[in-house]
């Protein structure tokens, strides 16, 4: 079949990859994630495409939060092989700028909030949410070794991925506060009553799905553990805020 055949030797042919623009040519060819990258996209953080913040992704023109839309022209991004899209200047950067960025990852991971709001500056909790049934909660309830994990989270132990991923926070929506895009956790915000309308759970693998330290994780935690209100069956707490 010659037209089969033609097709074959013209995308075989170099020249028809190298008419492609530089963008299509690494949809094709993804690149690899270099040592020069911003240190959130080793994390595995979005960009977005009308700020240029981490942390969320939002496509252009269509409702980013951010006051400031600076982004780097679309044109000069790129796919790499983890499937996502990020500007060439924070995927190839110097090593002063680098440097820089790492500082404030680190700086971000000492503060209380953790998520600094040049980093999440969008309308969506960085945790995902899951509404759980009243069975679901009675079974979470009943395993003892939820209190293992957390206080292997607190010491930055390894622990099993099998049971982070039975592990789950039971929160009052009404009484959790944000913290630029962070829904933060404080010991007023913890309810034991489990027909509470409007009761939350979040799943504990997602901060780590959403590339948040251990260190982070153990912060968060920690004011419940010093409470030990995960097994003292507290029907009411009082409210801190």
């Amino acid at each position: 079949m010659p037209f089969q055949s033609k097709q074959v030797e013209e995308k075989d042919d170099s020249a028809w990859f190298d008419r492609l623009s530089p963008r299509d040519q690494y949809k094709l060819r993804p690149l690899k994630i270099g040592p020069m990258a911003h240190p959130l996209i080793h994390a595995g953080y979005d960009q977005c495409f009308d700020c240029g913040n981490f942390g969320h992704l939002r496509d252009r023109g269509d409702g980013c939060t951010s006051k400031v839309k600076k982004a780097p022209p679309f044109w000069t991004w790129r796919r790499v092989i983890t499937g996502k899209d990020y500007s060439m200047s924070m995927l190839e950067m110097t090593p002063e700028r680098l440097a820089k960025a790492r500082n404030e990852v680190i700086a971000m991971e000492g503060t209380p909030e953790h998520i600094p709001v040049e980093y999440i500056s969008s309308d969506f909790d960085v945790l995902t949410p899951w509404v759980f049934t009243e069975q679901d909660i009675a079974r979470l309830d009943a395993d003892e070794s939820f209190s293992m994990y957390c206080e292997a989270r607190l010491n930055n132990q390894p622990i099993a991925a099998s049971r982070v991923n039975r592990r789950a926070w039971r929160l009052d929506k009404s009484k959790t506060r944000r913290k630029g895009g962070l829904r933060t956790m404080t010991p007023g915000s913890c309810t034991a009553a489990v027909e509470e309308r409007y009761q939350i759970m979040f799943s504990l693998n997602s901060l780590e799905l959403q590339g948040v330290s251990p260190r982070t994780i153990s912060a968060i935690i920690a004011p419940w553990l010093a409470a030990d209100m995960f097994h003292s069956g507290v029907d009411s707490v009082q409210d801190h805020e």
